[in-house]
């Protein structure tokens, strides 16, 4: 939760960084003329990654995250223990037992839409680890006249090697070559 709230400030920053920042929903990417991403990087090196990266998950950080500052900035302390301190005052409770209601639905519905991201945020992660086992399988398979016993080599040494982006990248003939250079027994 930490790291994805990091994450939202990040993003926060950048849009606040220039009024020219803006956040693409379709391309899932954060947009801005050359000139405000050098001024940025410039001031900000290591978020490099956030001009070309995609974020999948924005819209729902920035509903679990910006719900989370809206209501903190309203209320400082839980509903529960506002709810308690206003019952020992003894006044009357109706119209603010109805804004602790709200509140307190409100915050069951953020803590909510935070476990789902958070269970979709994993289950997206388990599904790009499967793409890739997937894709360099595929990637070996377009190489012709491949015997199983070369594919499966093949396979367990670009994942032990950790390059399956590298070699799914490859044309097929720099594959091929690869893989011929890489099984040949070494004399």
């Amino acid at each position: 939760m930490k790291i994805l709230k990091n994450q939202y400030r990040d993003f926060v920053n950048l849009l606040h960084f220039d009024s020219k920042v803006q956040w693409n929903p379709i391309t899932k990417k954060f947009t801005a003329p050359d000139e405000v991403w050098n001024a940025y990087l410039r001031d900000f090196p290591n978020q490099r990654h956030m001009r070309n990266e995609k974020y999948e998950e924005y819209e729902n950080m920035k509903l679990v995250f910006g719900g989370m500052r809206r209501l903190a900035r309203s209320h400082s302390q839980p509903c529960e223990v506002r709810k308690n301190e206003i019952l020992k005052q003894e006044v009357d409770l109706t119209n603010d037992d109805d804004e602790d209601d709200e509140i307190c639905t409100e915050l069951r519905s953020v803590e909510s839409a935070t476990k789902q991201m958070m269970i979709h945020i994993m289950q997206g992660r388990s599904m790009v680890e499967e793409n890739k086992k997937i894709n360099v399988w595929e990637a070996i398979k377009e190489i012709p006249n491949l015997s199983n016993h070369v594919q499966y080599k093949a396979l367990s040494m670009i994942q032990k090697l950790e390059m399956r982006d590298i070699f799914v990248s490859m044309s097929v003939e720099d594959r091929l070559g690869w893989i011929q250079w890489n099984t040949q027994r070494k004399t």
